[in-house]
């Protein structure tokens, strides 16, 4: 086992010894669980969001999913 504060020493000296203390078979992001969500958009407001998403390099789930996120984070 190692401590928080050892782990971040190795990890900012970019020493890659900090990778044996991962579980890389199995990450996790506590609080970060995902959920799915479908909706139905009407054609003209899907091929806008395509669009802007196109244009951000992006998807559009990746999109309306950052545009969600922003709106309901206080």
């Amino acid at each position: 086992m190692i401590d928080d504060d050892e782990f971040v020493r190795l990890f900012e000296a970019e020493d890659e010894s900090y990778l044996q203390y991962l579980d890389l078979d199995n990450p996790r992001r506590p609080g970060m669980e995902t959920r799915t969500m479908a909706f139905d958009l009407p054609k003209p407001e899907f091929d806008a969001v395509a669009a802007a998403a196109a244009k951000a390099g992006t998807t559009p789930q990746r999109l309306v999913a950052t545009w969600v996120t922003e709106r309901v984070r206080w």
